[in-house]
């Protein structure tokens, strides 16, 4: 658990893991990848029907059919955690490589069978301090961003709550938790691991492996809404913020990396590939696959601004190191090699499940 800081009103801190392996590459192929197999029950053998399939946090799954078969395509590379999803069984996580130059991956599963304890739903609703859980879980989880403010849980019912010896709330779900983002599109199946928060709400961790599913807008209004949200809760992320540090675009995509929040501009430097071995020690095997490194040896600002208008239209957030090196690696399309590699404050730290978007998504030309 990170500590919070008490140095800002706005400064929060927050540990986020999505449950993705830090990637080698990740791009889109031209030649797509087709993922196929079989789902069966561990004990019977038996085949097992709507098993959720997919690639963590991107748009690229599917369910198994009646017979467990499932079979899907995508375009993406690079390494990726392929979850099977059952109501009743533990999930079941399979490391996967898709490589450019192999586009056939099979699977035979079997799932284990898990034996949950039901609650009456009556009961728990009535439970006020399960709603009180219940609205504290929502906050921290969702976030409190405008997109969040339009995201729901939809089956709420199924998430358990308890404080531990250090009153930090837990919660844990034995199904998927559905979410509906109203003002970005999408649907989000989520597989939670954990999650806790402390008292204060400055400090919290979560960690949980997700799918999401694009909605089908009602009309041509709403399908354009829906694109202008993405690019807008896209272009103030911290992914994008990583993107334009490694295509070193800072400036163009309206980033500012300060010493401190109203201090001169730092320049944050790629390292060469001797310096990150040098670094990074035995840990870093190989960095010829796109991957750029940096190092940060004091917390820094970075300043956001939307347009050209007031102060009151930027987001001020901050990166600080998690290790001791101060090194951290991104890959071509904007993600964290080692996600404990850096902790957010300040506005990211706010940019939760409500403002998530699939790793394959990415800005119109």
């Amino acid at each position: 658990m990170v500590a919070a800081l008490n140095m800002v009103a706005w400064i929060t801190s927050v540990v986020v893991f999505l449950a993705v392996p830090a990637p080698i590459i990740f791009s889109t192929s031209a030649l797509n990848s087709e993922i196929e197999g079989i789902v069966v029950d561990q004990k019977s053998g038996e085949p097992l029907p709507m098993v959720h399939v997919y690639l963590s946090h991107t748009t690229s799954g599917t369910v198994t059919d009646g017979n467990g078969l499932f079979r899907f395509s995508t375009g993406l590379t690079g390494n990726f955690e392929l979850v099977f999803s059952y109501i009743g069984y533990k999930t079941n996580i399979q490391e996967l490589l898709l490589s450019p130059f192999d586009n056939y991956y099979h699977f035979e599963i079997e799932l284990q069978p898990e034996s949950i304890e039901l609650e009456e739903l009556e009961v728990r609703a009535s439970n006020k301090e399960w709603q009180e859980h219940f609205r504290e879980f929502r906050h921290h989880f969702l976030g409190t961003t405008r997109y969040a403010s339009e995201s729901e849980i939809q089956n709420p019912w199924v998430i358990d709550f308890w404080r531990n010896e250090g009153g930090e709330l837990c919660a844990v779900s034995n199904e998927p938790i559905d979410v509906i983002n109203h003002a970005l599109g999408y649907e989000i199946h989520i597989d939670l691991v954990e999650f806790s928060w402390d008292r204060s709400g400055k400090t919290g961790f979560y960690k949980f492996y997700s799918m999401f599913t694009e909605m089908h807008p009602e009309n041509n209004r709403q399908r354009r809404t829906w694109e202008r949200a993405r690019e807008r809760a896209y272009r103030g992320s911290f992914e994008y913020f990583l993107k334009s540090l490694y295509n070193q675009s800072l400036s163009g995509s309206r980033f500012k990396v300060l010493e401190s929040e109203t201090g001169i501009p730092v320049h944050i430097d790629e390292l060469s590939l001797s310096d990150i071995r040098r670094i990074g020690g035995t840990r870093i095997r190989s960095v010829n696959n796109g991957l750029k490194g940096y190092r940060i040896t004091v917390p820094v600002y970075v300043i956001y601004k939307r347009g050209a208008g007031t102060s009151a239209d930027r987001e001020v957030s901050r990166i600080v190191a998690m290790q001791a090196s101060g090194l951290f690696l991104i890959t071509p399309s904007g993600r964290l090699f080692d996600p404990a590699s850096l902790r957010l404050d300040g506005a990211w730290a706010n940019h939760r499940v409500g403002n998530l978007l699939p790793d394959d998504y990415s800005l119109r030309d």
